[in-house]
């Protein structure tokens, strides 16, 4: 039995009814974890799988960017048609809920100090 039909509903609404969840003016930070750097060492345990991503995640960063279309498409000025573009074109990627929102500066993580390569630290 379907509850709700997405027959004639926008692309960039998705195909669950969100809009009638309730909204909160800002973001709630309080209880964000602070960032911890990704390791793929784990010498207390030798044998963990998780020793042995070091080399595939250094090998999918070098791909990870792949073929790149030099032609720059358009992107609408208007803030509102700009969300709507990208929900719409993470419903198209099968997401199951996407949103835009103006993102605050205390959700921004400060710069790194030392930028990475695609190359691993040395360990």
């Amino acid at each position: 039995m379907r509850l709700f039909s997405d027959k004639n509903r926008p692309v960039h609404m998705g195909p669950y009814p969100c809009e009638r969840l309730s909204r909160q003016p800002q973001a709630l930070l309080d209880n964000v974890p602070a960032f911890r750097p990704l390791s793929f060492d784990n010498p207390e345990q030798p044998h963990s799988i998780v020793n042995a991503m070091r080399e595939h995640q250094a090998m999918l960063d070098a791909i990870r960017d792949g073929l790149i279309n030099k032609v720059r498409s358009e992107c609408p000025s208007d803030p509102v048609e700009r969300a709507n573009h990208l929900k719409s074109f993470a419903y198209f990627a099968d997401a199951a809920v996407a949103g835009c929102c103006e993102l605050p500066a205390e959700a921004l993580m400060p710069p790194p100090s030392t930028r990475i390569s695609n190359a691993w630290p040395a360990t």
